[in-house]
């Protein structure tokens, strides 16, 4: 049963947080406790049953009634532990491509299942004949904005060209199908807007000499690059 399933779950995570806690890592291949396999057995009943289980919050509830302090290093060990588990049991047992799995863990690694909805996903869109143009599109977007430090607002006042304000309606647009979602539902929201990304790009000059107008501009674009928040890291994809 779900419910069964879900108190071995619980048993094998708080074993790993306590064990972690304690300072018994497993080193290189010695893993006296077994907690490479309890990490595996984790993954594979929520895969297995489908369950949407963040194990951020879990590990933080646990954490909270162990005997003894779990510091919040031990916290990001148990689950970076679990994370190479899951790359791994990806890695071994599935026929994805590597970029595709990095790119989904790095932004999803702490919700197995969901990270396996989202390579499936992904592994779909990369298979796709127009594949190229949309990573494109989007990496345009998101190359453009890297070297900044700060997250910029957007005010649809300072827009000078039509092909500001198309775009940033073609955003608007794509958020409002967003919903949630997974991969599918970012690049299904993101893919129409390509027409608006490429005649932005033709016409207008993002570095502009007048600060508000650039930062404006960034923001827009900064704006586009973190729909994929939370689904998977584009820039880890072949081609990006």
């Amino acid at each position: 049963s779900d419910a069964g399933a879900l108190l071995g779950l619980t048993d094998k995570l708080d074993s790993l947080v306590g064990l972690i806690a304690a300072g018994l890592l497993p080193k290189s291949t010695a893993d006296p406790y077994g907690l490479r396999r309890a990490a595996l057995g984790i993954i594979q009943v929520l895969i297995d049953r489908q369950m949407d289980v963040n194990l951020a919050e879990a590990v933080d509830k646990l954490a909270a009634v162990q005997p003894i302090e779990v510091t919040t290093e031990a916290r990001e060990q148990v689950l970076t532990f679990i994370s190479g588990r899951l790359e791994a049991w990806f890695t071994e047992n599935s026929d994805y491509p590597r970029d595709v799995i990095n790119a989904v863990l790095a932004e999803q690694a702490t919700n197995p299942y969901r990270a396996y909805t989202g390579i499936q996903e992904l592994s779909q869109w990369v298979q796709r004949e127009d594949w190229e143009a949309i990573l494109d599109g989007f990496a345009r977007c998101v190359r453009i904005t890297r070297g900044e430090q700060e997250r910029y607002s957007v005010d649809p006042s300072l827009f000078e060209h039509d092909e500001e304000r198309r775009l940033y309606e073609a955003y608007q647009e794509a958020c409002s199908k967003l919903d949630g979602g997974n991969v599918d539902a970012f690049l299904s929201a993101f893919e129409p807007m390509l027409p608006a990304v490429t005649a932005y790009f033709d016409t207008v000059l993002v570095n502009a000499k007048d600060e508000k107008l650039r930062r404006n501009r960034l923001g827009l674009l900064q704006a586009i690059g973190a729909m994929q928040e939370g689904r998977a890291d584009m820039s880890l994809l072949v081609g990006f």
